[in-house]
């Protein structure tokens, strides 16, 4: 089974920016047909680190052991 949080996320476009300024950039993209939303935020606390699921689950977020693309591709 893939795990798409261990992809390298080939074709996906990132954008880390200052806080104050993430919804006036979501706004601007959106303005232009382009779909954004603000996903997360940087922390140094590797503890801290978590993803949170649709049904409000708390996990931690490992960090990927390989790029699961390479388990599709070898199949």
């Amino acid at each position: 089974k893939i795990d798409p949080l261990q992809l390298i996320s080939s074709g996906a476009l990132l954008i880390s920016a200052e806080k104050n300024k993430s919804q006036k950039i979501v706004e601007k993209l959106e303005a232009e047909g382009i779909k954004a939303s603000i996903i997360g935020e940087f922390i140094k606390d590797k503890e801290k680190r978590i993803i949170v699921r649709k049904n409000g689950k708390i996990e931690k977020l490992p960090r990927p052991k390989c790029d699961h693309l390479w388990i599709a591709l070898e199949r």
